[in-house]
């Protein structure tokens, strides 16, 4: 039987999702690849988690088509050395406690007993 002719235009995986270097790309390309499983173990998070990760681009990975997360043999070591890397908080939660008590004005102008009030509350009106 004689061997399809291979298409020299269409690249070796087809990537659905992720963003990688090409020197990245040349790794899985020859299987120098970790799974989000092999990733998740080794720094003590869920697979969901690493996958999430993945997909909004802080772990530099690629998805082909009906395939798994690849990570780069290159981002296993760097995450290995340097750990995850932090997904940045859009508002600190002492911003958003008070936020909440500005949208409920009855309280910011007669403010409560501070010792009548649970935690958060209790933290944004001083004595």
């Amino acid at each position: 039987m004689p061997k399809p002719k291979e298409d020299k235009k269409r690249p070796g995986i087809a990537i659905i999702q992720g963003e990688v270097s090409e020197a990245q790309l040349e790794e899985i390309k020859q299987k120098q690849w970790r799974s989000v499983k092999d990733v998740a173990t080794v720094v003590g998070y869920s697979t969901a988690w690493v996958s999430y990760l993945c997909k909004t681009g802080r772990v530099k990975a690629i998805k082909p088509v009906g395939g798994q997360w690849r990570i780069p043999e290159s981002e296993y070591k760097r995450i290995i050395e340097e750990g995850l890397p932090p997904l940045p908080r859009e508002k600190s939660a002492e911003k958003a406690v008070k936020e909440l008590v500005m949208k409920n004005a009855d309280i910011t102008d007669n403010p409560p007993e501070k010792s009548k009030l649970s935690w958060p509350w209790n933290l944004l009106f001083k004595e």
